[in-house]
């Protein structure tokens, strides 16, 4: 995406935006046009939560972890006095166990019953969520969602002291339970974060996004006023 916009003949300023992880790759590109020696005088975030972070598993510590338990189970068998204690023992563990594969039969069943959501934009949440049903169910998602699958699982957030209007719903704000959609502690420049009416997916239908247009419209405004940032 950078390189076909760095081929695109303009000078700058850049007002780049996007809306919810499209957020998130505005504002990286912007971080790499900045980089490159351009100058950026806006970033709008429109509904762009901070992803999920997801730990980063050292190899091999799931294995160690199974051993761990393994060993303590048996442990716990040898402590037993008699035979009979033994065959209980053996007993619980056996039906605990078929108590689980039967919930994990079950939520398989149920997640191949689901109809297969149409194609068109899906939050990475939502993608995340297909990911999750599809690889249960041995079927392929889009290239197009296993991408933002994939990036928003390995997405780490790094500062940025870029100027920032951020417009959010109440559904997101809620979701990540903090009026900066979880950005604050990353974005150092100047950040106007904006509640604006709607939801998620519907911020840009009528009668919400005259709203929206209207505050995007004053950001822009107070952007081009103001001195652009710059590497």
């Amino acid at each position: 995406m950078l390189s076909r916009l760095l081929e695109v003949p303009h000078a700058g300023p850049y007002f780049i935006g996007g809306w919810s992880f499209g957020g998130v790759i505005a504002l990286e590109v912007a971080g790499r046009l900045l980089q490159s020696g351009r100058t950026v005088a806006l970033l709008v975030m429109l509904d762009a939560r901070l992803p999920k972070q997801w730990p980063v598993r050292r190899r091999g510590s799931k294995r160690r972890s199974h051993l761990h338990k393994r060993v303590k189970q048996l442990d716990r068998f040898l402590e037993l006095g008699s035979a009979r204690e033994r065959l209980a023992y053996l007993r619980r563990r056996a039906r605990r166990r078929g108590e689980k594969l039967a919930n994990r039969w079950a939520r398989l069943r149920g997640r191949a019953g689901r109809r297969e959501a149409p194609e068109g934009l899906a939050t990475p949440e939502e993608s995340l969520e297909e990911a999750s049903h599809l690889t249960m169910t041995g079927h392929r998602m889009s290239q197009l969602k296993r991408a933002i699958w994939v990036a928003y699982l390995k997405y780490r957030p790094g500062g940025s002291a870029l100027r920032v209007v951020q417009l959010r719903t109440l559904e997101s704000q809620t979701a990540a339970a903090d009026a900066s959609l979880g950005w604050g502690p990353y974005l150092a420049g100047d950040l106007e974060s904006t509640l604006v009416p709607g939801e998620h997916f519907t911020m840009f239908s009528e009668p919400f996004v005259a709203v929206l247009a209207q505050r995007l419209a004053s950001a822009l405004e107070r952007a081009s006023a103001a001195p652009a940032a710059s590497n």
